[in-house]
């Protein structure tokens, strides 16, 4: 019953998202958080088989309702030429751990305006992430891997921010909705409401799980992989190249019966 309340809720929330354009979008800075990118829909008719399943058996459980995305919707897409004039500055990558167990691998870089090596006066940045998830067990009791249904980043709360993302990570699922936001599924029905606003933050709603229970091939995939997801701002102050503490956020909003847990986990920033 509280799947489906959920769902009616996000159908409803669907209605009222900002939808956004191709290449780099604005997510409003004032009003609801979120804007609209390459949400799930439900499949009508729904599928008979999932190949996933043994003897391709109908979906059941968590798969009802199959749901999908769709493969040519380019809202909120950067391509490469939306990368001229950068360079790469700084990349790391760094365990994720939930209740101390690895639970998958961030990845996470700074690139600037510039040329060579060096970046311009125009102190114009780019925070580009992704995370990848794996099997491991992180929690007693508790059946399924970590699973990220939003990555959020701190970003400079006085200047606009532009976000996008892009799937040359094999990320199998799109953006959903990308705002200025804390709060992701389960708390908030995008496009949420001026309350929601935390102009601190950039949230991606995303769905990034090594064993999704929601799978149906060949509908939907489980996608340990998320995008590369992206920020681009000005900041005036320059970048920090020392990763700050607790400025990355992993959630996992209890989509298929999980529990909630936030993982918090260091970030580089611009300044």
């Amino acid at each position: 019953m509280q799947a489906k309340l959920s769902l009616s809720l996000l159908s409803f929330g669907l209605c009222l998202a900002k939808v956004a354009t191709a290449g780099w979008v604005s997510p409003p800075t004032s009003g609801a958080p979120y804007l609209t990118c390459n949400p799930k829909t439900i499949l009508a008719p729904q599928p008979i088989s999932c190949v996933n399943n043994p003897g391709n058996a109908p979906p059941f459980g968590n798969q009802i309702p199959v749901k999908t995305q769709s493969t040519t919707n380019a809202a909120c897409k950067v391509s490469s030429s939306d990368l001229n004039g950068f360079i790469l500055k700084l990349s790391r990558s760094a365990p994720i751990l939930g209740n101390s167990v690895t639970v998958g691998t961030l990845y996470d870089q700074l690139y600037c305006k510039g040329a060579g090596t060096s970046c311009d006066t125009s102190n114009t940045y780019i925070l580009r992430m992704r995370v990848a998830l794996n099997t491991a067990g992180w929690m007693q009791g508790n059946p399924f891997p970590f699973e990220a249904n939003n990555i959020r980043r701190a970003v400079k709360s006085t200047v606009p921010a532009l976000a996008g993302y892009d799937m040359s990570s094999g990320a199998k699922k799109y953006l959903e909705y990308v705002g200025r936001t804390t709060k992701g599924i389960s708390q908030i029905v995008p496009p949420g409401t001026a309350a929601d606003l935390n102009l601190g933050w950039m949230n991606f709603w995303v769905d990034s799980d090594a064993n999704d229970p929601q799978t149906c091939e060949l509908y939907n995939y489980s996608s340990p992989s998320s995008p590369w997801l992206y920020v681009r701002q000005v900041c005036s102050a320059g970048y920090n190249a020392t990763p700050q503490s607790l400025k990355i956020g992993l959630w996992e909003g209890g989509e298929s019966g999980q529990p909630l847990k936030l993982i918090l986990t260091s970030g580089y920033v611009c300044n």
